[in-house]
């Protein structure tokens, strides 16, 4: 009678299919129900009565679940008293049924009047919240104590139920620790949230600390998954692990159970005024929550806040926005351009001796080589090759040049950075060597040039004789300087640059960020002149000058094909670059290259858009002159196969941190 979509109700664990059954119904209706039933409870059946106004309730004081198998008799009499005034058309339908009740259906589902969850379904439901913190213990204590604001059941459940199932994680955390020792980082689940790096701070700290970092971990946001898993590699006493573990659950459990009851309170009363837009009341909860958690808390420390900081200077300041946010525009401005020139790709023609016009993945060493009558502005190189014996090429090419130590090694194909190691010993290129992948890039082994680091960009019109320099960019390399009392974290969240990147030079540096530095020492955070990889970009195009274009214009004709991109430099003074003087070339990049002084902090985002046009327009204008004197524009499909080699090129160092340098 009642059809397919109130079976269907027994295969939902959520009820409200059957409650919109139940408001639609209109005919006559019989519940029958076990006071004593705890996997259905007996308030279920009070609040079916209550939405169909025409129905008609039978109780069964001592009984429980199933009940036409534990009560046949009590049921049957039940239904036929029942459908002797169904049979005779004399049954109340909903038309029919009492103002009152009729009224009271209409009225929205009032959570206060359930009554609290008692015995098996207490003990069920308590094992869930349990389990749940396996999974977040946060979430399951903020549920908790919502389910205390409802009135689901007590606090002494609530905070057993958490305390329970935090206890029995964090033994977990210590055991697996214990008897898998540092491989258990390399093991899912624990590699899904945990790196060794992370695991050996974790450690660190535990050693130097002793027992009460265990307490300060449990409030201190992802520390507490490699503390305890460093305390079980340690092997530290697990009765005093434990002891220690339970004076900081006593204290967190109340605490987090009690601020998410006391919201609750102002959350339900909410959500019971304005059912009707429960979404937005939803959302308002996490965000309210999120923002409990994530930011109030953060707030009532130094650390904290210094981290906060560092988070809204890369959402409010556009030099740190990912591709994916940033380039949409410039996009737009390309397939612009690229209907204005009748060709998508005809920029690719602005360098005719690289190919695909330096679009991506371009060799560095052959970058390198179109400059055959400017090699006293190159810093030297050789390309390492994967079956020679790399250690003898290295002492050949150092002896043979006259270098020593330091000495740079790069991928040849090679993008923002990734994968450079500034070398100090032979020992740190067979560990760089030893960690690379069988179809890793070659390797470029460069001299190191002191100095100053700048980009230089170089463009000339093919019908015009002379170029001109567009964009110097200044590439300075953050250092924090020790006062003997600050750990390394403490100095790069305190420095105004740094902390800008602080997620990138934490990873980096992870090893050495609990390390005090002294006072007087400079500690380098970066090495490579790559905005990406943290270098600082400023605008430099005061040192544009006629001698600087001339220098270029030397060496740009001398070169075979290239008429647009940006030389990567070194040079022993500013002033020295201005006046065209002694500088080495570090890399040679092609078309997609760009303009790096938009990056200097002072930029305004449309500055840094009208730039990029202007060098789009510029590279289209370059690449259509060429095609008139005869240069190939590269395919569509090539480009695609470019990106797609370059992009399966696996990068064995992604972010190699070279030793520290004064």
């Amino acid at each position: 009678m009642l059809g397919v979509s109130y079976a269907r109700n027994f295969f939902d664990s959520d009820q409200r299919p059957l409650r919109k059954f139940l408001t639609s119904w209109e005919g006559p209706t019989l519940l029958i129900h076990g006071r004593q039933d705890e996997l259905v409870p007996y308030a279920a059946a009070i609040e079916h009565r209550r939405i169909v106004p025409q129905s008609s309730l039978v109780t069964l004081e001592n009984a429980g679940h199933g009940l036409p198998i534990t009560h046949p008799d009590e049921v049957s009499k039940a239904i036929l008293e029942w459908l002797q005034p169904v049979e005779a058309n004399q049954s109340q339908t909903k038309r029919q049924a009492n103002l009152g009740r009729l009224t009271q259906s209409r009225l929205p589902f009032d959570a206060s009047s359930l009554p609290p969850v008692t015995g098996f379904s207490l003990v069920i439901l308590m094992l869930l919240i349990a389990v749940a913190t396996f999974a977040s213990e946060d979430l399951a204590s903020i549920g908790a104590g919502l389910m205390v604001a409802r009135g689901t059941f007590g606090w002494d459940h609530a905070l057993l139920a958490v305390f329970v199932g935090i206890l029995a994680g964090d033994i977990a955390l210590y055991v697996a620790g214990r008897i898998l020792g540092r491989k258990v980082v390399t093991l899912p689940p624990f590699s899904w949230y945990v790196s060794a790096q992370k695991m050996d701070r974790g450690a660190a700290w535990f050693e130097r600390e002793g027992a009460k970092v265990i307490i300060a971990s449990r409030f201190i946001p992802g520390s507490r998954l490699p503390t305890y898993v460093a305390a079980g590699v340690l092997k530290a006493p697990f009765w005093k692990f434990l002891g220690f573990f339970m004076i900081a659950t006593i204290f967190w459990t109340p605490f987090i159970v009690g601020i998410s009851f006391l919201l609750g309170n102002q959350i339900l009363s909410f959500w019971e005024i304005y059912e009707s837009f429960a979404i937005w009341v939803l959302i308002g909860v996490i965000l309210l929550i999120y923002a409990l958690f994530h930011i109030g808390l953060p707030m009532a420390t130094h650390k904290g806040r210094r981290k906060l900081l560092s988070r809204w200077k890369r959402i409010s300041r556009w030099e740190f926005w990912p591709p994916f946010v940033f380039y949409p525009p410039v996009v737009a401005y390309v397939l612009f351009l690229a209907i204005k020139y009748r060709s998508l790709m005809i920029f690719t023609a602005s360098n005719p001796g690289i190919p695909g016009g330096g679009f991506v993945g371009e060799s560095k060493k052959d970058m390198l080589d179109l400059l055959p009558e400017a090699q006293g502005h190159v810093a030297r190189f050789v390309v390492l090759n994967e079956d020679s014996d790399y250690e003898r090429a290295v002492s050949e090419f150092m002896t043979s040049n006259e270098l020593s130590f330091p000495i740079v090694l790069k991928p040849d194909v090679g993008d923002r950075g990734h994968g450079v190691l500034i070398a100090d010993s032979l020992e740190q290129i067979a560990t760089f060597m030893g960690e690379r992948n069988p179809n890793d890039a070659p390797v470029l082994l460069q001299e190191f040039i002191p100095g100053e680091e700048f980009g230089v960009f170089y463009a000339r019109r093919p019908s015009e004789e002379r170029g001109s320099v567009i964009s110097v960019t200044e590439k300075q390399l953050i250092s924090v300087h020790g006062d003997g009392r600050h750990t390394l974290e403490e100095l790069i969240l305190d420095d105004e640059r740094a902390v800008c990147m602080a997620p990138l030079f934490f990873k980096r540096h992870m090893a050495q960020l609990d390390t005090v530095i002294p006072a007087g020492e400079h500690f380098q955070l970066v090495h490579v002149g790559t905005h990406a990889r943290g270098a600082l970009f400023l605008d430099a195009n005061h040192l544009i000058t006629p001698e600087l274009e001339a220098a270029f214009d030397t060496i740009a004709a001398s070169s075979t094909g290239f008429y647009f991109g940006r030389f990567d430099i070194r040079t022993p003074s500013a002033d020295t670059l201005k006046n065209g003087g002694s500088f080495h070339i570090l890399e040679l990049n092609g078309v997609t290259s760009e303009a790096t002084h938009i990056y200097d902090p002072n930029t305004s985002l449309w500055t840094a858009y009208r730039t990029l046009f202007e060098q789009w327009d510029l590279a289209f204008a370059i690449g259509k002159e060429n095609v008139a004197r005869g240069s190939k524009v590269a395919g569509f499909l090539d480009a695609v196969r470019l990106i797609f080699r370059f992009k399966i090129q696996p990068d064995s160092k992604p972010d190699t941190a070279a030793p520290a340098r004064a």
